[in-house]
């Protein structure tokens, strides 16, 4: 299990989702939190589900740069 911490966003990540889930609850139990579900977005960076990968890209950012400027 790793967890990523950005002040008061946290993801969890890992392989077996049972584990996932006893982290979740433990931290629930002691701390106010909310599951969004699946990470979609994390620091401006877009996380893409494939069935092979997980893709990390800043597309977005990089095509408001390109509008922008």
């Amino acid at each position: 299990i790793s967890i990523f911490v950005n002040v008061d966003d946290l993801v969890i990540a890992g392989v077996d989702l049972g584990e996932i889930d006893r982290v979740k609850s433990q931290l629930a139990a002691s701390f106010d939190m909310k599951d969004l579900g699946g990470l979609h977005y994390f620091l401006g960076i877009e996380v893409i589900h494939t069935p092979d990968d997980i893709l990390f890209t800043q597309r977005h950012y990089v095509l408001n740069m390109l509008y922008n400027f």
